[in-house]
């Protein structure tokens, strides 16, 4: 567990030495801290390297030919990876085979067709799955590879794997030690480069952030 503050009380006072024990950091300090944490955490994600795990979203039933992330489901934002779907017929959840845009556009030539339960589906990249035969009131289970995004605050308790409040420390202090002490030391420099080697070492596939759906796990409830 670790908090946004904690991470920039630890990169301020061990790292770069700009606080004493105890001693509170200024509100604009912090502010510039956060912005600087929450710009890792962009970045990290947008890598596709650190911090993320896999969860299965589920829609109401469906009917038609696709189904609008954010809508249909509503905790998957348009533009994520998505990485399987399976259909549930009531007596349990089956694979439906994947097909690229293209392949779908090529060999599905009704695309209105119904009846009977989807063979394939199809994703967008933005927030469109397509779905052949046709949906006909059935609900579809998307597995999803859902990334961090912001802290939300300084004070929100997150989980998170062992390493990676002291590797977000180090980071952040070579992020923010320009406009803090004026430059950047090179014992700084070396502890984020060590971090960022030892975080993805740790962080193979699949980068499993916290078990379920807790009370401030780093990824529920963020956008």
């Amino acid at each position: 567990m670790a908090t946004a503050r904690q991470i920039i009380t630890t990169a301020l006072s061990l790292h770069l030495n700009r606080l004493s024990p105890g001693e509170a950091i200024d509100p604009d300090l912090s502010t510039m801290c956060l912005d600087a944490l929450n710009d890792i955490a962009d970045e990290w994600s947008g890598s596709g390297t650190f911090l993320w795990k896999e969860s299965l979203v589920a829609s109401a039933a469906l009917t038609g030919i696709t189904g609008t992330l954010g809508t249909d489901w509503a905790a998957i934002e348009p533009g994520q990876e998505l990485l399987g779907a399976t259909y549930n017929a009531g007596s349990g959840d089956f694979p439906i085979d994947p097909l690229t845009m293209q392949q779908y556009h090529e060999q599905v030539r009704i695309k209105s067709l119904s009846g009977g339960l989807p063979r394939y589906w199809a994703y967008d990249g933005a927030s469109t799955v397509y779905f052949y035969p046709a949906l006909t009131g059935v609900p579809i289970t998307l597995r999803v590879k859902q990334s961090m995004s912001d802290f939300a605050d300084l004070d929100t308790n997150y989980v998170m794997p062992n390493g990676f409040k002291s590797g977000l420390s180090a980071v952040l202090a070579e992020r923010v030690a320009l406009p803090v002490v004026g430059s950047v030391p090179p014992d700084v420099r070396r502890a984020a480069s060590a971090a960022r080697e030892t975080l993805a070492a740790q962080v193979a596939e699949p980068a499993i952030i916290g078990a379920g759906t807790v009370s401030g796990n780093i990824l529920t409830g963020w956008r």
